[in-house]
C-alpha cells in the first residue's frame, strides 16, 4: 500500500448521512492532505489523486463538472 492510499483512507470516508457529505474537488482534497501530512507531496498530480480515489477499496461516488472531477466525501 502506498502513502497516498493510506493518507486518503485516514482522512476521508463515504458520508454516513446525505447531509454529512460534500462534493470535494481534487484541489480541495490536495489542500487538506497538504495541511494534514508533512510528508504529502503537494506536487502530486490530480490524476494520481483521482486514480487513488477511484480505487475499488474506497468506492467513492464521483461526478464530472464542466471544470473538474468532484468526489462525494466526508472528512474524518
Amino acid at each position: 500500500m502506498n502513502d497516498l492510499v493510506e493518507m486518503i483512507g485516514e482522512t476521508f470516508q463515504q458520508p454516513t448521512e446525505p447531509k454529512s457529505g460534500k462534493w470535494w474537488s481534487l484541489a480541495e482534497i490536495s489542500a487538506v492532505l497538504t495541511n494534514r501530512y508533512p510528508n504529502y507531496d503537494p506536487e502530486t498530480t490530480f490524476k494520481k489523486i483521482g486514480n487513488t480515489l477511484n480505487d475499488v477499496q474506497f468506492n467513492f461516488k464521483s461526478r464530472r463538472t464542466k471544470k473538474h472531477m468532484e468526489y462525494w466525501l466526508m472528512e474524518k
